[in-house]
Order: C-alpha cells, then structure tokens, then sequence
C-alpha cells in the first residue's frame, strides 16, 4: 500500500489516507468519500464532539477526516479482509 497525502481545508498538514488498490474497489479512494471528507471540512461543527460511524469505509477516509474535524468517537467498517487498509489509515493520522 501507498500513502496518499489529502489537504483539507481547516487543516495544517494533509490527511494521509492508506490506499491499496490490490484490495480491490475498498482500497481505493472514492469521489464519494473525498467529497464528505471537503464537507466535514467546511462543516466541521457536523461532526465536532460527536460519535461517527462509517460503514462499508474501505480506506476510512470519511471516518478518518471526523476525527480530525474533532469527533470525540468513531468507527469505521468493512469485510474482514479489509481491516488493515482501514487500520492504516487511522494509524497514518495519529
């Protein structure tokens, strides 16, 4: 897997997302995603203090811009097989 740097506005260094494109369709980053991810970003008071859960989150980064957007928890899903690129991710941004 690669790490792929996003600069989101409200931020001071990129959000670093685990992509690893031989898990197929979940690791890879998705239009879909990055859009929620600019959303938070813009509207961070949407997940500022609260609990956030993203299913299906493949490379978690949605799950991964609410916590630096300021959710106090979040959980990310997927398949099993799926857990170290979500894994990655999270541990990207510590």
């Amino acid at each position: 897997g690669q790490a792929r740097p996003l600069a989101l506005r409200g931020l001071a260094d990129p959000l670093l997302v685990a992509e690893c494109p031989d898990h197929g369709i979940p690791g890879k980053v998705w239009d879909g995603g990055l859009v929620l991810a600019e959303y938070f970003a813009a509207n961070p008071e949407l997940v500022k203090g609260k609990r956030v859960i993203e299913l299906g989150a493949g490379t978690a980064l949605v799950g991964a811009s609410a916590c630096a957007m300021g959710a106090s928890e979040v959980v990310v899903t997927d398949l099993e097989e799926h857990v170290a690129v979500m894994q990655g991710t999270m541990d990207l941004n510590r």
